[in-house]
Order: structure tokens, then C-alpha cells, then sequence
């Protein structure tokens, strides 16, 4: 009896650690944990063309709410749903947008490889309705297509410090644009990401973390053959400070993760005739509350 009473312990006392042995960067939920996350990220993009030309800033806050499930230490399934409001300016002129920009579905894994763990999954965000831009300029939030990210990535620790590489590549599904009653479909435009991360603990319950991430884009193509670019989604190299702080209340589960992200686009067009660049104050806080059930 009191054998059992040990393996019992001992297995408890995994399966805990299990919970929380993913690091931030490439958090999953652990055996059987319910896991609700809200957070608000507020985002100024500012570039222009080479030369100084055609300066445009995109400022957006996003609203964000999910739910991950542990199937096991192993696997577990999220789903996500993000709201956008924001103002993007060309020049003098200025256009809102707002609304549901995707529905995200999450698979993810991981597999001990002894010397660390191998991380891998696919993210899936589904659009609700097209992209849509009135008249005036004002435009929904929506990506206006269906696409999926899968990724793996390496983890290992060293005494109190994590550290590992990600890499992910983004597959797009047609894009549909309706622009003031007129119908576009672009193909095109998927991406690749590739990020370093180094995460420190500073307590049991508290670390803090950085990364380096480059993220290109390729050219859309409409149905006549004609190479665009988006208007978002730029080439870019990103800087991510970040940190997880547990807030020791009696309820127990809590965590604070702060983030604070800096921008270096640098795109190419086909001709270069419009090299895009940033024009400083491109940047990204956000703050995020999870709770584990």
C-alpha cells in the first residue's frame, strides 16, 4: 500500500510538470487541463516606399479569446476567435476596419528526443466572410481565405534557461476581395517563419524571454496574371521580449504574459520600383490573462 501511495505520487508529480514543461514560446496545454486565454494587443505598423515616398501607417487592437484541451502530455486542441478595430492611413487619407478577422483551429504535439523535445502542430484560421473595402475606403477585418501553418520546432533546457528554434510555413487558400460591389480572387501570397527563442525562469513562477523572427511573404497573383503585394503582411524581421508571471492567488492557475515586439520591414516588389521599408515606430505591446482548469 504505502508502494502504491509512492507511484502514485510520483506520477502526479509529472504529470504537473508535464502541464507546465512547454516553454512559453511553444506553450501547450498539459493531460487533461482546460486552459481559456484572453489578451489585447494594440499594433502600429509604419512603412514607405524607398525614397521616402507614399508613407502609410497601420495602427490595429486586437481582442482575442481561446480555449486549448489537453488530450494528453502529448497532444492537445485549440480553438480561437480574433476581433480587429483599426485605422490605416496613406498619405492625408484615412480608412477604418474592423470586425472578425479569423476563426482559428489548433492542433499541436510533442515527442521527447532525449537531449530535448520536439514540438510540431497546425494552425488553421478560417474566414467567416470576404475581404470587403466600401467606397470610402473603410474595410472589415476578415483575411478573406482559409489558411494552414504547420510548424515543428526544437526545445531544450539548460539548468534554469530554454532555448530552441521554430520553424512554420504558411499555405493560403484563395483570397476573395470585394471591392465597393466588385468581386477579385488573388492565389497566392503564403509565408515562411523562422524564430530563435531563449526563455530564463527567474522564480517557480515567473520567467522572462526573447526572440528573433523573420517572416517572408510571397507576391499574390490576380487572374490576369498580375504580381501584388499585401498590404500587411510584409517582409520583416521582429524582435519579441516577453514574460509569464503567475499570480500566487489562493485560486491558483493564473498567469500575466506581457509582450513587447519591434519591427524591421524590409519587402521587395517585382520591380523594385516600390520597395517598401520601415519608417520607424513599428511595434506591437500586448497583454494576455490564461487560467488552467
Amino acid at each position: 500500500m504505502k508502494l502504491l501511495s509512492i507511484i502514485i505520487l510520483t506520477l502526479s508529480c509529472h504529470m504537473a510538470l508535464a502541464a507546465s514543461d512547454a516553454p512559453q514560446f511553444l506553450w501547450q496545454a498539459g493531460d487533461a487541463d482546460h486552459v481559456v486565454e484572453a489578451d489585447y494587443s494594440y499594433s502600429n505598423l509604419s512603412v514607405q516606399t524607398a525614397g521616402g515616398a507614399n508613407e502609410r501607417t497601420l495602427s490595429r487592437s486586437r481582442f482575442g479569446l481561446s480555449y486549448e484541451y489537453g488530450l494528453s502530455d502529448m497532444i492537445s486542441l485549440g480553438v480561437s476567435l480574433d476581433y480587429l478595430t483599426g485605422q490605416m492611413e496613406v498619405g492625408s487619407s484615412k480608412a477604418n476596419l474592423s470586425g472578425i478577422e479569423h476563426i482559428g483551429l489548433d492542433f499541436k504535439g510533442n515527442y521527447g528526443l532525449g537531449f530535448g523535445k520536439l514540438y510540431y502542430g497546425l494552425n488553421a484560421k478560417l474566414s467567416i466572410e470576404d475581404q470587403e473595402t466600401e467606397a470610402n475606403g473603410d474595410m472589415n477585418a476578415s483575411l478573406g481565405r482559409h489558411s494552414f501553418t504547420p510548424f515543428v520546432a526544437l526545445a531544450m533546457k539548460s539548468g534554469r534557461n530554454a532555448y530552441g528554434a521554430k520553424v512554420a510555413y504558411q499555405y493560403n487558400l484563395e483570397t476573395k476581395q470585394d471591392l465597393s460591389g466588385s468581386t477579385f480572387e488573388l492565389d497566392g501570397g503564403h509565408g515562411l517563419f523562422a524564430s530563435l527563442y531563449l526563455e530564463r525562469d527567474l522564480s517557480d513562477k515567473s520567467l522572462f524571454g526573447f526572440a528573433f523572427n523573420y517572416a517572408n511573404f510571397a507576391d499574390f497573383e490576380d487572374q490576369a496574371g498580375n504580381k501584388l503585394r499585401d498590404n500587411i503582411a510584409l517582409n520583416n524581421m521582429s524582435i519579441d521580449l516577453y514574460g509569464a508571471v503567475g499570480c500566487g492567488c489562493s485560486s491558483g492557475g493564473w498567469m500575466f504574459l506581457p509582450k513587447a515586439s519591434y519591427f524591421i520591414v524590409d519587402d521587395e516588389d517585382q520591380t523594385k520600383a516600390n520597395d517598401i521599408e520601415s519608417s520607424g515606430g513599428s511595434y506591437a505591446f500586448e497583454l494576455a490573462l490564461r487560467k488552467r482548469f
